[in-house]
């Protein structure tokens, strides 16, 4: 073959790519037009340009989006050539998180119990899996055992308030950052409530648990990509093997998870918090009193009983 035949080989079969691309392109973005609904954005974007160009969160667009466009009750719009569906209208809100929940459970985006179990979270999980683990926490959160914890939440309060005050009394007239504040704040509650662990991210700020879960949610652009990929590119994650967090993140909270529970259990610890109710949940298979799934003492169906499998068991791996 000469090299004009190979070029014009090449020409060919590159000008059938671009026409394949060109095709596709036009076809996905009169997705939401074939059938009916108003196309908002073009296919790559969608509405979420400030979102991709860090401008705004995924938060901000959306509630835009519903002030702009609320006297539609839907509209259509894309992320990554992924069509997305924006419903408006409080009935039929009410209708798909109801009725309907079974067709619209899943929220599309890439979870994987076994290699990353960060990702399998009620946030990220569809279908069965979703049903099955809520089904699990569900009992973990009746008042009672809400208003057990609430007590270490008004704890880490107070810490908050002496800090400030602190602050105030040391520099009078020294600006303070309330969104760090609130972030070490949430760190506290979050590690205390769950783990039992006494983070003292609201008097230091450079704990390491602060340090570590600034790298999973300080705004970025890697972990813009990290979260886009997640929402539409699974295909990618799997071949990559990407994680939800960060590697540093994912060891460290996965090794501190692991860590508590294997000291809880040695020493025979109990704090009363979230973890608590999960090891009970992993030993027992039950959150109720008096009963025992694995020992098959409870009927099937029975309210408030709970299965353990997989999720929490690799926690001890």
């Amino acid at each position: 073959m000469t090299d004009a035949s190979l070029t014009g080989t090449l020409q060919t079969i590159l000008a059938l790519l671009l026409t394949l691309v060109a095709i596709f392109v036009y076809r996905r973005s009169q997705y939401w037009k074939r059938r009916g609904v108003p196309s908002i954005g073009n296919i790559f974007w969608g509405v979420f340009k400030n979102n991709v160009l860090l401008r705004q969160s995924t938060g901000e667009v959306i509630c835009d989006h519903y002030k702009k466009y609320k006297h539609l009750k839907i509209t259509g719009t894309f992320m990554m050539g992924r069509p997305i569906l924006m419903i408006h209208d409080p009935e039929l809100i009410k209708e798909v998180v109801t009725k309907d929940v079974g067709t619209f459970g899943g929220r599309g985006l890439y979870y994987d119990a076994k290699r990353d179990p960060l990702s399998a979270n009620l946030l990220f999980m569809a279908g069965d899996d979703w049903k099955s683990m809520r089904t699990k926490l569900t009992p973990a959160f009746t008042t009672g055992r809400v208003k057990y914890m609430f007590s270490t939440v008004l704890d880490c309060i107070s810490k908050l308030e002496l800090q400030i005050e602190k602050e105030r009394a040391n520099k009078p007239s020294v600006n303070v950052d309330s969104r760090d504040l609130m972030a070490r704040l949430a760190t506290d509650v979050i590690l205390s409530v769950t783990l039992g662990i006494v983070a003292n991210s609201v008097e230091n700020p450079e704990t390491k648990f602060r340090r570590i879960g600034k790298l999973m949610f300080d705004p970025s652009f890697s972990q813009f990509l990290r979260f886009l990929l997640f929402g539409n590119l699974h295909s990618v994650i799997r071949l990559l093997n990407y994680k939800l967090a960060p590697k540093e993140t994912n060891d460290f909270f996965l090794q501190a998870v692991r860590d508590t529970i294997a000291y809880r259990e040695a020493n025979h610890v109990t704090r009363n918090d979230f973890l608590d109710l999960m090891i009970r949940l992993k030993n027992h298979g039950t959150l109720r009193d008096g009963v025992d799934l694995k020992n098959g003492n409870a009927e099937k169906g029975t309210e408030g009983t709970v299965h353990f499998d997989r999720e929490l068991s690799q926690l001890k791996t």
